[in-house]
């Protein structure tokens, strides 16, 4: 009976993973330590980003995703879209987790409707980080925004605002521009956002399936606006800066084709 106990209190120290709805990721803080790794790269134009989008339950194919974009050698750093995880739970998180950090270049995220399920609001800002925050690349600001509404209440549009201002800026969300899990009066505000003449680019998931529209507002601004595919099979796309900042985007899946051709 005795060596029965001992063997039960043995297993239970070698399992800690007592729950699905534990809220202790494996990881801690990768967003600090890939914006960190993304500086000592000291990256400069031209440069290519990796852009993936909804993981979730095609936990796998994010995996071979990642191989693909190991493979090539013209990728400067990777983001991936929102949704990382299905019903937000421990395990998926730490599965992502452990396939974030085999990629071979700085992997930054923005946070999706789905990662707000379950306990991932406690999960989310442990393993990552802030939900809303910024980096730079040579000139181009990176404006990494959670506009997830109805998991995480009204997106924040004066930081939206502020953070843009002044700046050749992408921003890059889970929810495109014009979908339904915004309010008219969100959609409103972001497009008057838009408008403003400092976004140059704005890049999302959520809708699985590649997308690109060109928007032109008054006084000669322009925005160009892409979604990605979700990362079935090896789906991922590219945005690719030039000298003269110019972007471009490519679908890839895993050979890139680009838009319309």
């Amino acid at each position: 009976m005795l060596k029965k106990i001992l063997s039960l209190l043995l297993l239970i120290g070698c399992a800690p993973e007592y729950s699905p709805w534990q809220s202790n990721p494996s990881k801690r803080d990768l967003t600090a330590k890939h914006l960190a790794w993304l500086e000592s790269k000291n990256i400069n134009v031209p440069f290519k980003v990796a852009l993936t989008g909804d993981p979730q339950a095609v936990i796998g194919h994010f995996d071979r995703v990642k191989d693909a974009i190991n493979a090539r050698d013209d990728i400067d750093f990777a983001v991936v879209l929102g949704d990382i995880t299905d019903r937000g739970l421990k395990r998926e998180w730490d599965w992502a987790g452990d396939i974030i950090e085999e990629f071979d270049v700085p992997v930054l995220t923005v946070v999706g409707n789905h990662d707000g399920l379950n306990n991932a609001k406690d999960i989310y800002p442990t393993m990552f980080g802030p939900f809303n925050y910024t980096f730079m690349v040579d000139g181009l600001k990176f404006v990494m925004w959670n506009n997830n509404r109805y998991e995480w209440g009204t997106p924040d549009f004066v930081w939206l605002a502020n953070s843009v201002a002044g700046h050749r800026a992408v921003v890059m969300s889970h929810q495109p521009p014009g979908n339904d899990a915004l309010t008219p009066a969100d959609n409103e505000e972001w497009s008057r956002i838009r408008g403003q003449g400092d976004v140059v680019a704005s890049v999302h998931g959520h809708v699985h399936h590649y997308g690109y529209k060109h928007e032109t507002y008054d006084e000669g601004v322009e925005v160009d606006v892409y979604t990605v595919d979700r990362v079935t099979g090896t789906h991922y796309g590219t945005m690719s800066v030039d000298k003269e900042y110019n972007i471009t985007f490519e679908n890839c899946s895993p050979i890139c084709e680009r838009i319309g051709e």
